[in-house]
């Protein structure tokens, strides 16, 4: 079993640190709306809004894992001690979203709930994040092997390989006008030097 960890400076940042944030906002945006000390309530409504929702994520959903567990025969995620394990026979769904920029993701797994199947995940910021990336998207090509996201990779990888022989006959083809184009610089150069002459 593979292990990817959310870094500690992040993970300490984007989970405990934010759930703290949001637990004052919202706590802040009640008293504010239950005193009537605001002119605008809706903005404070917003706020509390957003904070529940965000604290939801982080405390209920567990929606951003400090850990992923991977497996030959499942995928796991783990925040504040709760495991969610999606086994691959049993996979049936296995959506992402994802930015290879930032590889930020946005995973779902299974039956979708208030309570699970949701996970944000910054693999830039996990140990083996460029390899936890490839895996993820694997997942999904396996789950979904005819979906439009699946026939576009294998349309792209057709395309790579194709771009790549053009580059490999392009660098050749350089190389011959190189030589020639060399020795028709130096004739004209030679040329040039004896009209002065």
């Amino acid at each position: 079993m593979k292990t990817y960890e959310f870094e500690k400076r992040y993970y300490v940042l984007e989970v405990p640190v934010t759930a703290v944030f949001c637990a004052v906002m919202l706590c802040i945006s009640i008293y504010n709306l239950v005193a009537k000390t605001t002119n605008v309530p809706a903005l404070y409504g917003m706020f509390a809004i957003a904070a529940t929702y965000q604290l939801w994520n982080l405390l209920v959903s567990h929606a951003y894992p400090r850990y992923v567990h991977l497996d030959d025969e499942s995928i796991t995620f783990e925040l504040w001690g709760r495991k969610d394990r999606y086994d691959f026979a049993d996979l049936d769904r296995f959506l992402v979203r994802s930015n290879p920029q930032n590889g930020r993701m946005f995973v779902r797994a299974g039956k979708e709930s208030l309570f699970n199947g949701r996970y944000w995940i910054s693999t830039k910021k996990y140990t083996d994040g460029d390899e936890l990336f490839h895996a993820i998207n694997a997942i999904e090509l396996a789950v979904h092997p005819d979906s439009l996201k699946a026939l576009a990779r294998g349309v792209d990888a057709e395309y790579m390989q194709q771009a790549n022989e053009f580059k490999e006959k392009r660098a050749v083809a350089k190389k011959r006008r190189g030589k020639k184009g060399s020795k028709a610089h130096n004739a004209a150069l030679g040329t040039k030097a004896q009209d002065k002459e």
